[in-house]
């Protein structure tokens, strides 16, 4: 809406801040209001606003303009973003100020209306200590505001509350709701809420309960959890009255009263419900191992991936279980954070038959919780060896881990009923079909190999799949996502490719409405058409449909960096990688994320762990950038350690690439490296061969112009990112944000660009 300079004051001295009205968004009355509200309040954890002004430009218009306290510091929402979730005693200092400043408010019959944490300052006092202060009038109103005025429902739609997505007018109420969401967000690692559109935020707000907060955080007090869902009552009327009331029942520690008190004895189990919700407790995490191929014979391998996939798959529908991927047999991963449990497997030859053996172990005592063979009989029924596996793995999870857990954490009389329980009929196989079964983890297999023609011998596989149950719509949801993975490497047949991966995407929906990875891949589909509004509500539909669906998620996080929402995406990547801490590939894009952030530093610790992993390509690609641009902004020998570190990724990607033939990423990365840091006479070798391999479709046209952006040739850089936009690639929508591009931000045709890839 606006912008914010740090001002010297020369009439009367002093540096304070002067806030514009952008010529495009809503009238100066929105300013006028803001000095006028802020006036007629004065409070230590209120931002003092001072004037009013319009500065006269020389063609005659006019900037509207307001004077205001400077403070020096950070917003909640930046705390939060470093540091969530804040210990309970800091919490209560800061909760303390918000609610005084409110509570100031609302005595004198203002409504905020835009309370939240990027709308709070945390400063420091003369003493040090940590000052709150409560910013940004302009959507303020007094409390009799006729709600049938146009712009009532300004605000950010997270914090509001549900009579306003119904049409009512803003009340303190209101206030109170989104006070209680932002003091939920400061003690918890995730949202109360978690839709993202505005439908999805509407159905929320409207017809669901939030999470306790102790569910989400033990560390929560229960009358903290209390309190905070008072504030987030959908009727407003059981919501606090005051702001001071909430800080009473947060500093007394008195529980609030009981509401189904008068409930009659058949609405127990309602009760009991209730319960389940409030009850503070953790998920039990375990970590999945992929099964070891011990037989010797490398066709097995598609088998242990294809049945770790699939049992890891239906085992993440248990309640109170949190999943964490492995990516590795035992033998082979690297994992620092060992969880409570681990589940892994072996394919073994005894004699002449093959057997699988599947095993639970309590990583704390070393014991096995439950363990099983599976004789090769059953080995060559896959459908309904998942099932044994996934339905026996799962009970045993139950009743000797989530359950024992969940009993620990409840009253005796209450654990039976509290431990939900997964049955066997719950967990279908996604095919009937032994054949479509093999060939989808065959062709599963060939794309998770990394490797071009991996991914290009994985199609007829798919394919197989389908022709063997035309109903089976995981194998369409990989075929189409097997399609985009090939689009990279086949520039000619792009346009069919995209064709059919829109194709077996949207029958993947068509199928089954309600599988994640079929609204995964269909928002890949869109990416490639520069969708974005409709690959975000796909990847939503997604995890709605399955939280732990990383995946998902992380391509989730890569759209909201490219439309520079960096803060939501950095939220989400980290999200990931809690989730999935041994994947490469996530640590590699929350490097990349962090890059684009310039938070160069985090960026480098990031990247250094996942470069030392396996399939580590691109880490060492994004590692090299780091570690480029920081040699740029260092001096003497820093800056020489710096740049041999990045030409030592871009050899370590050289020799990764080296036997396919082609080193295009690494030709781009010297060739970068040597035009920023070195003699660009080096780079010319580099800059041929790409030109080279972009003329013969086997590299993108944006890395060549990518080289040029950081030479300074921009006319050369946009021709090439153009030529890639024509292809409807995806490397020139990170040119808002990537570092690398920067020579060309405010280029007016670089901004045409832009407009047409919609950033």
């Amino acid at each position: 809406m606006g912008e914010v300079y740090e001002v010297e004051d020369t009439r009367l001295g002093g540096r304070i801040a002067l806030k514009t009205l952008r010529s495009e968004a809503l009238v100066p009355s929105r300013l006028d209001r803001e000095v006028r509200v802020a006036r007629g309040v004065a409070h230590e954890n209120l931002c003092p606003v001072y004037d009013y002004c319009e500065h006269v430009e020389t063609d005659g218009s006019t900037i509207p303009c307001l004077t205001m306290a400077l403070y020096e510091g950070e917003t909640l929402a930046q705390r939060l973003q470093r540091d969530r979730p804040l210990a309970i005693a800091e919490a209560l200092g800061i909760i303390r100020q918000i609610a005084a400043a409110l509570q100031c408010l609302h005595k004198h019959g203002i409504v905020h209306r835009d309370l939240k944490p990027g709308n709070i300052m945390l400063t420091r006092d003369r003493a040090g200590q940590t000052r709150a202060v409560v910013m940004d009038f302009g959507l303020a109103q007094a409390a009799e505001f006729d709600s049938s005025s146009t712009g009532w429902r300004a605000g950010a739609p997270y914090y509001m509350a549900p009579e306003l997505f119904q049409g009512a007018k803003p009340t303190p109420a209101s206030d109170i709701f989104a006070l209680g969401l932002v003091v939920d967000e400061m003690v918890t690692e995730r949202g109360a809420f978690t839709g993202q559109s505005l439908p999805a935020m509407t159905y929320e707000r409207l017809c669901e309960r939030p999470e306790s907060p102790s569910a989400r955080n033990a560390d929560v007090p229960r009358h903290w959890s209390d309190a905070i869902l008072r504030c987030l009552e959908r009727d407003p009327s059981r919501r606090f009255a005051t702001a001071d009331g909430f800080m009473k029942a947060l500093e007394s520690g008195a529980h609030l009263r009981k509401r189904f008190a008068l409930l009659a004895a058949a609405a127990v189990l309602t009760l009991v419900a209730v319960v389940a919700i409030f009850l503070p407790r953790k998920p039990v995490s375990i970590e999945v191992y992929q099964i070891t191929n011990e037989t010797g014979d490398l066709k097995e391998d598609y088998l242990c991936k294809g049945l770790t996939n699939e049992v890891m798959r239906r085992i993440m529908k248990i309640p109170d279980l949190q999943v964490v991927p492995v990516h590795a047999t035992r033998q082979m991963a690297q994992v620092n954070d060992r969880q409570r449990y681990a589940l892994d497997g072996s394919l073994q030859l005894s004699g002449t038959a093959t057997r699988l053996f599947m095993a639970v172990t309590d990583n704390r005592s070393g014991k096995l919780v439950w363990s099983e063979y599976f004789e090769s009989k059953r080995l060559r029924d896959p459908v309904d060896l998942q099932t044994e596996i996934a339905v026996a793995a799962t009970i045993a999870v139950q009743s000797n881990i989530v359950q024992k857990a969940v009993r620990a954490a409840a009253p005796a009389s209450l654990g039976s009923l509290l431990a939900r329980t997964v049955r066997a009929q719950d967990l279908p196989p996604p095919t009937r079909s032994n054949a479509a079964l093999t060939s989808y983890m065959i062709g599963v297999d060939l794309r998770d190999s990394g490797s071009p023609q991996g991914v290009r011998d994985a199609v007829p596989h798919l394919q197989a799949a389908i022709g063997e149950d035309p109903n089976f719509a995981l194998a369409y949801a990989a075929l189409a996502l097997t399609y985009l993975g090939m689009v990279t490497d086949n520039f000619e047949k792009r346009p069919e490719l995209i064709r059919e991966a829109r194709r077996h995407a949207q029958m993947a929906v068509n199928l089954d409405a309600e599988l994640p990875e079929a609204h995964e891949a269909l928002g890949v589909v869109h990416e490639t058409a520069y969708d974005w509004s409709r690959m975000e509500q796909e990847f939503r539909t997604a995890l709605r449909l399955r939280p732990s669906l990383t995946s998902a998620r992380r391509r989730l996080a890569g759209l909201l960096v490219q439309t520079r929402r960096i803060e939501e995406a950095l939220a989400e990547i980290r999200h990931v990688v809690r989730e999935d801490p041994n994947n490469t590939r996530s640590m590699s894009s929350m490097g990349l994320y962090l890059f684009c952030a310039e938070q160069y530093e985090e960026a480098r610790q990031v990247l250094e762990d996942a470069a030392r992993r396996r399939n580590a390509k691109a880490a060492s690609h994004n590692l090299g950038d780091v570690y480029a641009v920081l040699a740029e902004r260092a001096s003497g020998t820093e800056k020489a350690a710096l740049a041999a570190k990045a030409f030592q990724m871009a050899e370590r990607v050289r020799l990764i690439e080296a036997p396919s033939g082609r080193t295009s990423w690494a030709d781009k990365m010297f060739a970068t490296y040597h035009s920023m840091l070195g003699d660009p006479r080096d780079a010319e070798p580099h800059v041929r061969r790409l030109s080279d391999d972009v003329r013969a479709g086997a590299a993108s046209p944006a890395h060549l112009g990518l080289v040029y952006a950081v030479r300074g040739d921009r006319e050369i850089a946009l021709d090439l990112l153009e030529q890639s936009a024509d292809m409807h690639e995806l490397y020139p929508v990170y040119g808002r944000v990537l570092p690398l591009l920067k020579n060309l931000w405010g280029d007016p045709r670089f901004e045409r660009l832009c407009a047409r890839l919609k950033l």
